[in-house]
């Protein structure tokens, strides 16, 4: 039997990962793959996207573990969990993509247990910093690198992963992927939406208020309402926020008469409507390519530096990082220059719309046809042991006190 396997982020939010999980499990369905997802993360009821429900159950604690955080009987416990999960049989054929570098390191050692192919196409933009450990596994990655079964969402991310080690590590587009999604802007009604007001500029950011460049974002649209009181504005907020966050905008925000604060929450699938009633988008990654293709203004910021790349189709083509000698400025003036200065009033947008999404995860399998299969060293995986006995009462107050299933 034909099985493919994700391990992957949280299935709740939405996100990228999440909108292009939803349009990929349609498209294997529909290629006759029997599809499974384990996810790192809680159980929080029904997913933003209706087909990630069918897989709720498989929430995977030991997914916010490294493997060698764990005791050996732990990870081998967590295997033999996911392998029951999706009814392993030796005549299957097992395809297994994982998203991030925790998720990566189960999946090659799952790849392992089933005599399956194993391919990561990374989904982050960024590599260091807390809670991340591409560095600690360069050469793990590497070795899916030079086997073809490792990408990334542009050759710049792929060269920023193997910074500092790996710097001459050549890179091309064969080592890239498109994570293509469906369409997440519909013909529908929402009351939220149709309230909202026009104001002399409506300002929007639309993704996820836990990306760092969310607050960077705030700063800046808060600058250009600051600097233009005389002018009733409205930021926008559209995505995932929780109590903090608000409380954080409100705050920052706090002092301007003249601004009007609207959060909408998660919009899945995203109202046409909401794009006529938005003068400016500040956003990034697939996010800004939806707000420049429904013909809304759309700042670019920058993946790496949080400063503003210009505007979509207009400045840059790039929607995750700066071209090479491309516009770096404060998000607040590229803002400006298209609110107030009216620099863009007669350019013309050019930008082209992408391949049929089918097209795209097509060309993925691509990563899985090396037949030679051979597996990074699990014991380089597992080992040295770190923190293991800290993390196996945090498991076991999971499961004892809070009454929360381990897988």
């Amino acid at each position: 039997m034909k099985k493919y396997v994700f391990f992957t982020a949280d299935i709740y939010p939405v996100g990228g990962i999440q909108i292009y999980l939803s349009g990929k499990i349609k498209y294997l369905e529909q290629s006759g793959w029997k599809v499974y997802v384990f996810y790192n993360g809680f159980y929080k009821g029904n997913c933003v996207f209706p087909k990630l429900n069918e897989y709720t159950s498989n929430k995977m604690t030991y997914l916010s573990f490294l493997p060698r955080e764990l005791f050996d009987g732990q990870v081998s416990r967590a295997l033999n969990l996911m392998k029951n999960k999706i009814e392993y049989s030796s005549n299957d054929t097992v395809l297994i993509e994982s998203h991030y570098d925790v998720a990566s390191l189960w999946a090659e050692l799952f790849a392992h247990e089933v005599n399956g192919i194993h391919a990561c196409l990374c989904c982050n933009e960024l590599f260091r910093g807390a809670n991340k450990h591409y560095e600690e596994y360069l050469d793990y990655f590497k070795f899916k690198y030079d086997r073809y079964e490792l990408a990334g969402i542009s050759t710049e991310s792929m060269k920023k992963l193997f910074s500092g080690k790996y710097d001459n590590i050549s890179v091309d587009d064969s080592h890239v992927f498109v994570a293509a999604s469906d369409d997440p802007v519909q013909e529908i009604e929402n009351a939220l939406v149709n309230k909202i007001d026009k104001c002399d500029f409506n300002i929007c950011y639309i993704g996820r208020a836990k990306k760092e460049s969310f607050k960077y974002i705030t700063i800046g649209v808060k600058n250009f309402c600051e600097k233009y009181f005389e002018k009733q504005c409205q930021y926008i907020v559209v995505g995932d926020i929780d109590d903090n966050d608000r409380k954080w905008v409100d705050f920052v925000f706090g002092k301007l008469t003249n601004v009007t604060i609207t959060f909408t929450g998660t919009l899945s699938p995203v109202p046409k409507k909401l794009f006529s009633k938005i003068d400016i988008t500040v956003a990034g990654s697939g996010c800004a390519l939806m707000s420049a293709f429904e013909g809304v203004p759309t700042v670019v910021v920058d993946a790496k530096d949080y400063m503003s790349n210009g505007l979509l189709g207009y400045d840059t083509k790039s929607f995750l990082f700066r071209e090479e000698n491309g516009l770096c400025q404060p998000i607040e003036n590229t803002i400006e220059e298209c609110l107030i200065n009216k620099k863009y009033q007669d350019k013309t947008f050019d930008l082209e719309r992408n391949p049929s999404n089918a097209t795209y995860y097509e060309k993925h399998f691509d990563f899985f046809e090396n037949k030679h299969k051979e597996y990074y060293p699990s014991n380089n995986i597992t080992h040295p042991k770190k923190n293991t006995f800290k993390n196996m009462l945090q498991l076991v107050y999971l499961k004892k006190v809070k009454k929360y299933p381990v897988l």
